[in-house]
């Protein structure tokens, strides 16, 4: 359980991380609550940009249409989680602990 916190945390820090330099921000001046389009006012163009970042930095594939107007930080770090979770991808694998790995190998082999 503890690991798959540890991982949770490190995408959801990577999402953080990947907010700031595409939008230019300080990493400390954002906030899982803030809403995606109104806190960076992004437009519809610089929302599909940004998904695909998103979706190249992650190897996913999350639509541009899932992301709503109210639609929080934190809403869309737990979205990235669950697609993750969903297509069993092991992320960032040379940052990955053994621990989180040989636990999503025994996931993938039941």
């Amino acid at each position: 359980m503890l690991a798959m916190y540890e991982q949770q945390t490190s995408n959801q820090e990577r999402v953080l991380a990947l907010i700031a330099k595409h939008f230019n921000v300080k990493r400390a001046d954002i906030s899982l609550t803030a809403s995606l389009v109104n806190h960076f006012y992004l437009d519809s163009l610089e929302l599909l940009d940004f998904v695909l970042a998103l979706n190249e930095a992650f190897c996913i594939e999350l639509p541009a249409a899932s992301l709503s107007a109210s639609m929080t930080v934190a809403d869309l770090c737990e979205e990235v989680e669950q697609l993750l979770l969903d297509q069993d991808i092991v992320v960032d694998l040379p940052a990955m602990t053994n621990q989180i790995f040989l636990a999503r190998l025994a996931r993938v082999r039941t």
